[in-house]
């Protein structure tokens, strides 16, 4: 996943979805674990690409239970 295709908020990064250790959301932010030390959090209201119900679907249908 490249974050800047999905927030203006991120730098442009690349984030391999076999590294990503868990991933939840709350009311206003979708956050991504990366080991215990590396955490991403996505505005859900700052999506350039698409908006945050298509990011969730992508998201889960990719990570299957590590989003939660």
């Amino acid at each position: 996943i490249r974050a800047s295709d999905w927030s203006s908020d991120v730098c442009s990064s690349d984030l391999p979805y076999f590294q990503i250790s868990r991933m939840y959301e709350t009311n206003e932010y979708f956050y991504m674990y990366f080991g215990e030390g590396n955490t991403y959090f996505i505005r859900k209201d700052g999506f350039k690409q698409g908006d945050a119900d298509a990011f969730r679907i992508f998201m889960k249908e990719k990570l299957g239970k590590r989003f939660k």
